[in-house]
C-alpha cells in the first residue's frame, strides 16, 4: 500500500485513481502527524508520496523529519512536484527524497514510474528482511553465549562429585550418583535447546533476556543443581 500526504483534493484524487488503476492502492491523508503515526505503526505501507503543494507545513521540513526517524527512514519517499520546479527538486534530493512523480504526467510516464516505484518497494522489503535476519542472528548469538555459560556452570557439580569420589571413595555414593545424573540431564536439556536453534535457525524473543520456547526454566534448574551439590 501507498500513503499519500496531500491537502490538494484534485491532485490527491488523480494520483489515487491513476495509481489504483495500475494495482497500487493509495491512502490519502492531509494531516502530517497522523500520516507519520500511521506509517510508523502499520506495516502495510511500503511507500510515502508527498505532494509538494502541501500547504499546512513546510514540505522540506516534513521530508527531513521522515528521513531522520529511524523507523521511517527505510520507507521510499517520493515527491509529487511540478516538472519545471528544478530548485525544489534539488533541495528535495538534499532532504532525502528518493524519486519524483512530475506534474503533469502522461499515462505512459506514470506506468514507467510505477515500475520504478515497484523496484523501490521490493528493495525496501528486502532491506527489512535482511535487517530482521541480522537481528535474529544477534539474538541467536546471545542465547548461544548464555547456554554455553549454563553448560560450564552445570559442570561444576559434576567436578565436585568426581572430586569426592577421588578423595573419599565410597562416601555418600547415592548423593554423588544423584548429582551426576542431574547434571547430565540438565546438560542434555541445554543441548536440546541448542539443537532446536540449529534446526529452526531462529528464536522468538519474548522480552529482553528471556527466549520463548528455548530457555524456559533452565536457569532455575541450574540454580537448583548447584545448590544440591553444596
Amino acid at each position: 500500500m501507498i500513503l499519500l500526504l496531500s491537502d490538494n483534493a484534485g491532485t490527491a484524487r488523480k494520483i489515487q485513481k491513476d495509481l489504483g488503476s495500475e494495482g497500487f492502492p493509495v491512502t490519502v491523508m492531509d494531516d502530517v502527524s497522523q500520516a507519520l503515526i500511521t506509517l510508523n505503526s502499520e506495516n502495510d505501507y511500503r511507500l510515502l508520496l508527498v505532494d509538494f503543494e502541501y500547504s499546512r507545513q513546510d514540505v522540506f521540513e516534513i521530508c527531513g523529519k521522515v528521513k531522520r526517524h529511524s523507523g521511517l527512514r527505510p520507507i521510499p519517499l517520493i515527491g509529487i512536484i511540478d516538472r519545471a520546479n528544478m530548485v525544489d527538486q534539488i533541495l528535495a534530493f538534499e532532504m532525502g527524497v528518493d524519486d519524483f512523480i512530475f506534474l503533469p504526467y502522461s499515462s505512459l510516464e506514470i506506468q514507467m514510474k510505477l515500475r520504478s516505484l515497484q523496484r523501490l518497494i521490493e528493495l525496501q522489503t528486502e532491506v527489512q528482511k535482511k535487517d530482521a535476519q541480522l537481528e535474529n542472528l544477534k539474538n541467536i548469538q546471545r542465547i548461544m553465549v548464555t547456554l554455553n555459560h549454563y553448560i560450564n556452570n552445570a559442570l561444576t557439580p559434576l567436578y565436585f562429585a568426581v572430586q569426592i569420589m577421588d578423595e573419599r571413595p565410597g562416601e555418600d555414593l547415592e548423593r554423588i550418583r544423584s548429582i551426576a545424573r542431574d547434571t547430565v540431564e540438565f546438560i542434555s536439556k541445554v543441548l536440546q535447546s541448542l539443537h532446536k536453534i540449529v534446526h529452526s535457525g531462529k528464536i522468538k524473543v519474548l522480552r529482553e533476556g528471556v527466549y520463548k520456547d528455548i530457555m524456559f526454566d533452565i536457569e532455575q534448574e541450574l540454580n537448583r543443581l548447584v545448590e544440591k551439590s553444596r
